[in-house]
């Protein structure tokens, strides 16, 4: 009892100065990690700030092999609105393995009702330009109307992707009808974009693929977008 009342005092002693400091406990929302069934760790301080990391497979994912989020707007393409367009996203090719946990994407809603669709970041290999084989998808998340530019969406990975050194990939958003693994079929009425910036902080380039997979030989532009490792 008496270790009770103490681990009761000392928490209250904790609290104290950010009460003090005008700080509303608005929600504190505490997600478990185990090896056995990770997730997403956030401790929410208040409605504005939240302090935690993403935790994927167990091991934290922290750190930025590249960000280009925060430079300026340049340009868009729009994602499945025409077959040119199925997937679009940025090549990918680094002097280091990595182990992708996640990939963050300005996504702007175009036109329509994008809520109808989920949306997915996908890793691909790519033989010349063309991709070739899915080696990795993060966990869809349902289109948002109130995506508007600068909207930066996580994508998220369940199991870290490994993305081998000197190797040719691309790193693509794919379309789901939602609630499904089915490839929703080409939208000229509800639809989003994908904004690039023309920073070279990547080393790679933007593209956009055919359903075959076959490049639409876009080029030139990088995207803005974000990506983790771990």
């Amino acid at each position: 009892m008496n270790k009770i009342i103490l681990n009761l005092a000392l928490l209250v002693l904790m609290l104290i100065p950010a009460i003090s400091n005008g700080a509303a406990f608005s929600a504190w929302n505490t997600d478990l990690v185990s090896t056995e069934n990770p997730t997403t760790t956030n401790f929410i301080i208040d409605s504005d700030k939240t302090v935690g990391v993403t935790v994927v497979a167990g091991v934290a994912c922290t750190n930025v092999l590249f960000d280009s989020t925060s430079e300026t707007f340049s340009g868009d393409h729009d994602i499945r609105d025409d077959a040119s367009y199925y997937y679009i996203g940025q090549t990918y090719n680094e002097t280091t393995s990595y182990n992708i946990c996640q990939v963050s994407f300005a996504i702007n809603a175009k036109t329509g009702d994008i809520s109808v669709y989920d949306y997915v970041v996908q890793l691909w290999t790519r033989t010349g330009n063309d991709i070739v084989t899915k080696i990795g998808e993060s966990t869809p998340i349902t289109g948002n109307n109130t995506w508007l530019r600068p909207s930066i969406v996580d994508f998220t990975f369940a199991t870290p992707v490994t993305l081998t050194a000197n190797t040719d990939y691309s790193i693509v958003v794919g379309v789901y009808d939602t609630g499904t693994t089915n490839e929703a079929s080409i939208d000229a009425v509800n639809y989003a974009e994908l904004d690039y910036t023309n920073t070279n902080a990547v080393n790679g380039e933007t593209d956009g693929y055919l359903s075959t997979g076959v490049s639409n030989n876009i080029r030139g532009n990088d995207r803005m977008m974000k990506v983790m490792y771990q």
